[in-house]
């Protein structure tokens, strides 16, 4: 008999959950864990991931079929009882995810609302957990909340247009269609999802008709609105919201939920929801807007200096410098610095250094040095600096010091 101890984790493991009927078809709302760190959590990581199915079984069983010689001349779906039950194991042809019937893996994050497709009747959860030999992560449980009969079968969003200009103020028509195969909740009130604060809601109207709404929350990230319950197949649900845009590949994705349940929001579906005009082609129609070309990777757009001669004198009278920018395409917040030289080249005062976002930003100085003296007179060198992750972005400029 021999027996053999050791230490440690294992380095990598899967966690398939059994097929959860959900009895009926069903809106998922946030999917939530509790997660345990053994050691550095810096050496290990845990993913969730999630699909959903029309039915119970989410591969596909295929039978071999041949000919009187023996030779494959198809496939033919059956069942997994039948595909066991082949006394010829070669006969069974290699298993695969059923992707008619169910949706792809998705990764979720913990307090996330999945982007698998729902309403579903059937969920299946995976665990990935990748760590080392002293550190792994555990956890205590998982689970989520779900409403049947669901918000919707479908919640088709789309806005228009899909292209405008960076830095400059927009507008666009935001529009979600309502799809019901039986009985459902309905919605009363919605979250769209924005990179900067719109400046006002309106024009909010039901299958051409207005409608009353209260704007809950005014956030920069988004906003919510409040309206009568819309719980009939086929209803289009529009409004127009004003906002400048910052960041190319922005995507206003949304949820909608029923007031009574305000835990499990369903998401929208990118598609088309309504007819725009001539302009508006159903196979473009979607959540994503688009910046032209000829601003592509830019970091930093119109930059603004104010005045471009100051008089550092205490008179309140231009006694400042003061730089204005847009930061555009940021996705995290970056370091900025602003720094003046002199013509020669030597530092003069480090301005600004800190993470900004997307959006606008400005900074100031009143001409003082880091020594408390005051800036001799003369002509200057300003430079903003916006380090992203790949490369680094640098506009350069001039200040005049009079007296």
């Amino acid at each position: 008999e021999i027996e053999v101890y050791g230490t440690g984790y294992m380095a990598q493991g899967t966690y398939l959950s059994d097929i959860i009927d959900l009895q009926d078809r069903a809106t998922i709302g946030p999917i939530g864990w509790v997660e345990d760190v053994e050691g550095d959590p810096l050496f290990s990581e845990l993913a969730v991931r999630v699909r959903t199915g029309e039915d119970d079984t989410p591969l596909r069983y295929r039978e071999r079929e041949r000919d009187s010689d023996g030779a494959v001349t198809g496939l033919r779906e059956v069942s997994p009882e039948m595909y066991y039950a082949l006394q010829d194991t070669r006969d069974r042809a290699p298993l695969t995810d059923d992707l008619d019937h169910w949706s792809p893996w998705t990764k979720v994050g913990n307090g996330d609302v999945p982007t698998a497709p729902v309403p579903r009747r059937f969920v299946q959860l995976r665990l990935e957990f990748d760590g080392g030999l002293s550190a792994t992560r555990q956890i205590d449980r998982i689970g989520f909340d779900y409403l049947v009969p669901p918000v919707a079968d479908a919640l088709r969003a789309e806005v228009y247009p899909r292209l405008a200009e960076a830095e400059k103020p927009a507008t666009f028509r935001y529009a979600v269609l309502l799809e019901a195969d039986g009985p459902i909740r309905g919605y009363d009130r919605l979250e769209v999802d924005t990179n900067v604060g719109v400046t006002r809601v309106r024009e909010v109207s039901l299958d051409g008709r207005p409608l009353s709404f209260e704007l809950e929350s005014l956030r920069q990230d988004g906003f919510t609105m409040s309206f009568p319950l819309i719980d009939q197949d086929g209803s289009v649900l529009e409004f127009t919201f004003d906002l400048p845009i910052f960041r190319f590949g922005t995507t206003f994705s949304g949820r909608a939920w029923h007031s009574a349940e305000p835990g499990v929001p369903q998401r929208l579906e990118s598609g088309d929801a309504a007819d725009f005009g001539p302009a508006d082609f159903a196979e473009l129609s979607g959540l994503f807007v688009a910046i032209p070309r000829a601003q592509l990777g830019k970091l930093v757009g119109e930059i603004d200096v104010s005045p471009r001669v100051f008089t550092p004198n205490g008179d309140g009278v231009n006694d400042s410098f003061r730089l204005t920018f847009n930061l555009l395409q940021l996705v995290a917040p970056a370091p900025v610095t602003v720094d003046v030289f002199d013509l020669s080249g030597h530092l003069v005062q480090h301005i600004f250094a800190e993470e900004r976002s997307i959006g606008p930003s400005s900074t100031e100085w009143d001409g003082i040095r880091q020594d408390g003296t005051p800036i001799p007179p003369g002509i200057y060198v300003w430079v903003l600096r916006v380090q992203a992750d790949a490369f680094e972005e640098r506009h350069v400029g001039t200040l005049g010091v009079v007296y």
